[in-house]
């Protein structure tokens, strides 16, 4: 092993970051990892105590879900709500260890894909017990809006079965990010059978009483606990769970397919074998052991979400050849993730990709997050637009283009019956007024994604042939002048009379505040990626421009807000790229190799992704042909493509600007590159030097107001 070797699964534990610890496999069901009694949206906080290791996590995510089917190693003195705390911790991709204090049992974790294999050691002289609580769900704070910011059982049933040496059931659970119900079967068999055995129910008081050697239980928060058939004088025992929300058959299928045996340390080599074959699509040299460590510890976080459920899908009626969920949420993965998967995981990204638009066909609107089956809590734009539109102009075949534009033009033309979860809020007015007025949270973020998802629509359309759509929603894409403000210099929201709304702080945060969602105008400002060169006219030229964009990065950048994920790469389109390799490389310093290494919510691996573009020194404009460029971390990485090619960055020279570059023995003064450039491979050497230069000042990446159409969009100049 070589790149799992430099990931380590706990960071972003701390800080924020809100990722898990435990054990999973690429993109898999399983995500088996400790819940502590601290709450957490991942269900883990390192200064917590251990209640027991569930078998399903998002992670990165500001709200809770999952934390299903939690089994807890004790003694026989324990019952329901058992904690320990903890020591001896460690955790490798498909790899978790820790041990219990409090019982004095050392318990290890691996996955496969649908399967959770535990093994105990129990110390001398204890008798061990172990519990399923099939009731328990994750907890974490409410977000702004939601009624709760925790999952709930509504109902399930257990049943201990000692003669197959198994105990099975299945739990009913609803709410967290997404409102909807979503069903987890499980069946769980212990190395040797079980022993003596029971179960409990709550009560009404909120009571949960041990039945001794009963064997079934329904009801909301339900379990189980066995004491394992220990024999021939060891203190240990392996726990294979498998886990299926289609029903307790699969459940016991996957065990049957995907762990054979009791062999833990098998299934724990064939986990890290996965991971290593999926850390090793990017290969990099040159750079500290710590960067290293961070580089592919992102890469890691990467590769989590969303979850592949091909087989695992009772959402539809309709049969489908793949399903993802776990989509948590598009406002975050289309800047950075969705366009990673794309380069290194094409055919995966482009399943997911058909999933989205088999959702459309089944529910009628294509969502921007969805988990557990059902519409997660809508954040501003229809971020969907972007990711299909980036598929698009990237050459992702076999997605229904056609079905995905109408679902498109659905977001921007429709009311949506529940804007909280569908649709886009406020969309009559925005259509009327070309702006979303006053009396409509987020206004101005609402606004500018608007244009933006506009923007992407006009992309799909004249690729389609669609020529007047196309040129209708490019108009759209417009939109943000409306709410730009000349005397502040800042993009501002607007009574539906035409006014400014006052007062205005541009330095007042909001999350689902008036003007602004999760930011202010500080950080606003600058989402126009269609058009930075309608933007630089706005600021009255790129001088004042850069000056500007120099003064948000010093004062108010936040490195964990995915507003301000593309603005140190905004300088190449104000002709000073190196101002970019000047922030890139500082920005990237946010990141560190300690628990609270990510500088904020991961978002299900959108920051991580967004660490992993800046190490490798070029960054995705989502729903756009370009890639900017900045200064590598590494003096040589290789990306290999899905195609089959490799795309290598070769940095020479240790200073921070670059002075000169080639592309494939070619001289290259731009800033940016196409899709074509990065996925046909090839070689791009870049020589660096301490000073800054001109390089690549002279020529813009494309923009709007200066091509007169969407870039990539369309062949042989059709628009």
């Amino acid at each position: 092993m070589f790149f799992a070797t430099h990931v380590d699964p706990l960071i972003g534990t701390e800080g924020g970051g809100n990722t898990f610890p435990g054990a999973t496999t690429p993109f898999g069901v399983v995500r088996l990892s400790p819940d502590t009694d601290l709450k957490n949206p991942s269900g883990y906080d390192s200064r917590g105590k251990i209640v027991g290791f569930s078998h399903t996590h998002v992670s990165g995510v500001g709200v809770p879900k999952y934390g299903n089917i939690l089994v807890m190693p004790a003694d026989a003195a324990a019952g329901p709500g058992a904690k320990s705390r903890k020591t001896a911790e460690r955790a490798a991709p498909g790899y978790y260890r820790v041990t219990l204090q409090d019982y004095n049992i050392s318990a290890e974790l691996t996955a496969t894909r649908h399967v959770g294999v535990h093994r105990y050691r129990f110390g001398d002289g204890s008798k061990p017990r172990v519990l399923v609580d099939v009731g328990h769900t994750l907890y974490g704070g409410a977000a702004p809006g939601m009624s709760s910011g925790g999952s709930k059982s509504v109902g399930g049933r257990v049943y201990v079965d000692p003669a197959r040496g198994e105990i099975r059931g299945f739990g009913i659970y609803e709410g967290g990010w997404s409102p909807g119900r979503w069903t987890v079967y499980f069946a769980l068999r212990p190395e040797g059978g079980i022993k003596k055995y029971g179960v409990w129910k709550q009560d009404s008081l909120g009571r949960k009483k041990l039945r001794h050697g009963v064997r079934a239980s329904g009801g909301k928060n339900i379990g189980a606990f066995f004491e394992p058939a220990l024999s021939g004088g060891t203190r240990s025992v392996v726990v294979k769970v498998g886990i299926s929300f289609m029903g307790v058959h699969q459940a016991r299928h996957y065990i049957d397919r995907e762990a054979r045996g009791w062999d833990f340390d098998a299934v724990k080599r064939e986990a890290a074998a996965g991971w290593e074959n999926q850390l090793s699509k990017i290969t990099v040299e040159g750079g500290t052991g710590e960067q290293k460590k961070i580089f592919y510890s992102a890469l890691y976080h990467s590769f989590l979400m969303p979850t592949d459920m091909t087989g695992e899908n009772p959402y539809f009626n309709f049969p489908v050849e793949s399903y993802h969920d776990d989509y948590f949420c598009l406002w975050d993965t289309f800047r950075t993730v969705h366009p990673l998967l794309t380069l290194v995981e094409t055919r995966r990204n482009t399943r997911m990709m058909r999933t989205l638009v088999d959702i459309y066909r089944q529910k009628g609107w294509m969502p921007d997050g969805w988990t557990g089956g059902s519409e997660g809590y809508h954040q501003v734009g229809t971020s969907g637009d972007v990711v299909m539109a980036d598929s698009f102009v990237k050459g992702l075949d076999g997605i229904d283009y056609e079905t995905a534009y109408r679902a498109m033009v659905k977001n921007a033309e429709k009311k949506s019956p529940d804007p909280r979860h569908i649709g886009r809020l406020g969309i009559a007015q925005y259509k009327k007024l070309g702006y979303v007025p006053f009396g409509y949270n987020n206004s101005v973020s609402r606004t500018l994604e608007y244009a933006h998802n506009d923007y992407a629509i006009s992309v799909l359309a004249g690729g389609l042939g669609k020529t007047q759509d196309a040129r209708k929603y490019l108009r759209r894409s417009l939109n943000y002048r409306k709410l730009w403000d000349a005397s502040s210099g800042f993009m501002r929201g607007r009574y539906a009379t035409g006014g400014w709304i006052v007062p205005f702080d541009p330095d007042r945060w909001e999350h689902w505040g008036t003007h602004f969602y999760e930011g202010n105008a500080w950080h606003w400002s600058w989402f126009v990626p269609h058009d930075m060169a309608g933007l630089i006219g706005l600021h009255g030229g790129e001088e004042n421009f850069v000056a500007r964009l120099e003064e948000m990065l010093l004062r108010h950048y936040n490195p964990g807000n995915e507003p301000d994920m593309n603005n140190a790469w905004l300088f190449n389109y104000a002709g000073r790229p190196d101002r970019t390799q000047h922030w890139t490389r500082k920005l990237l310093e946010n990141y560190n190799s300690t628990r609270a290494g990510i500088p904020g919510n991961d978002d299900a691996g959108a920051l991580s992704a967004w660490y992993v573009f800046a190490a490798l020194g070029f960054y995705p404009v989502a729903g756009q042909d370009v890639y900017l460029l900045s200064r590598p971390l590494f003096r040589r990485a290789k990306v290999h493509l899905e195609s089959g090619h490799d795309f290598v960055i070769e940095t020479h020279g240790e200073g921070g600007y670059i002075e000169s570059a080639t592309l494939d023995g070619r001289a290259l003064d731009r800033a940016w590159l196409t899709h074509a450039e990065i996925a046909g491979g090839g070689t791009l050497k870049l020589v660096a030097g301490p000073s800054r230069t001109t390089w690549a000042a002279r020529q813009r990446p494309p923009s709007v107001s200066t091509s007169g159409r969407p870039e990539g969009a369309f062949a042989g100049g059709r628009f």
